[in-house]
């Protein structure tokens, strides 16, 4: 059965509702990313300090970084860098 698709006829070009209502739409699911141990140190610190959980801070993080990025109001440009594509290697046989 395929998923019904969502009404977006109240959506801009960019293809999200203006008030970020989409963003709490489906389940939660979780998902990895790498940190150096210092990034991991720090968001504890600050968790810590803030009485929240290093969780519960790197989710507020990840809204404040879509909205941010959506409204026009975050710029992480300097922070991207061109990754080349990789060469594809062949495997010797063994």
């Amino acid at each position: 059965m395929a998923k019904p698709k969502p009404d977006i006829s109240d959506q801009p070009a960019g293809g999200f509702p203006q008030d970020n209502s989409d963003l709490d739409a489906g389940r939660v699911s979780p998902i990895g990313i790498g940190l150096t141990s210092g990034e991991i140190d720090a968001l504890d610190a600050l968790a810590a300090g803030l009485g929240v959980k290093r969780h519960a801070l790197l989710k507020i993080a990840a809204r404040l970084l879509i909205v941010g990025l959506r409204a026009g109001t975050l710029d992480i440009s300097e922070y991207l860098e061109e990754v080349p594509a990789q060469k594809r290697v062949k495997k010797l046989p063994r």
